[in-house]
This record gives C-alpha cells, sequence and structure tokens, in this order.
C-alpha cells in the first residue's frame, strides 16, 4: 500500500482551510500549501500532516494531527484526546501525555480541532 501524505492548513488571507495539500514549502517567506494550481500562504502553526487514517464511524473523516477525537479505551470508556506525532507515528494525547497508538484503535470519531475548538479539549 502506498503512503498517502497529505498536510492541512489555514489560509493567512482569509483563514479558510485548505484540505488535502500534497505540496508543504516552508521558505523565508512564510508557509504555502497547494490548493488545486495555486500556492496559498497559509497560518504556520494550522498546518497538520495526515495520518492515513478515517473515522471508522461516521462519514470517514481523514484523521490529521491536531484534531480532537473521541474514541474507546481497553476498558471501554468514551475519552476525548488530540492526535499528535509521536515516536514514528500518530498518538492520542490526553492532558500532555500519550494515551495511546491510534493505529489499531476503532470507532475514532473526529469532533473538532485544537485550532478552531479548545473548548472541547477539556469536556
Amino acid at each position: 500500500m502506498e503512503r498517502c501524505i497529505k498536510f492541512r492548513g489555514k489560509r493567512i488571507d482569509n483563514g479558510i482551510w485548505i484540505t488535502g495539500s500534497e505540496t508543504y514549502i516552508k521558505d523565508g517567506d512564510g508557509v504555502w500549501l497547494s490548493e488545486d494550481i495555486d500556492v496559498i500562504k497559509v497560518i504556520p502553526e494550522t498546518v497538520c500532516q495526515f495520518t492515513g487514517l478515517y473515522e471508522r464511524n461516521g462519514n470517514g473523516e481523514e484523521i490529521y494531527e491536531d484534531d480532537i477525537v473521541e474514541y474507546n479505551n481497553a476498558s471501554g470508556n468514551t475519552l476525548r484526546g488530540v492526535i499528535k506525532y509521536y515516536k514514528d507515528g500518530f498518538d492520542i494525547f490526553r492532558n500532555g501525555i500519550s494515551d495511546c497508538s491510534i493505529r489499531g484503535l476503532c470507532g475514532i470519531k473526529v469532533i473538532g480541532n485544537i485550532h478552531d475548538d479548545k473548548e472541547l479539549i477539556n469536556n
């Protein structure tokens, strides 16, 4: 299976998300992502990498770094965490600590992201 590497980030000019960009450019003028045939300047701290995984419940939404997700742990409890890159993979972090790897987890549901929905992290 071929690994799909792509990014998302918020446009600097209007705050709208660019999603699915296969082009990531960082230079002295800022950070840029591709959108169709254009290259658009984005807010650097909003750039997130695609994990290669999709929601298994809901609409099959792509899961990106910095997404806030709900998931079930081994005890069957529903928890919330943030997706972060960690040790050559993506993990779910709760309270700043890696709780589990997202590989092999079933039922991950994206409920927001840390750039638009910070209030969801502690709920």
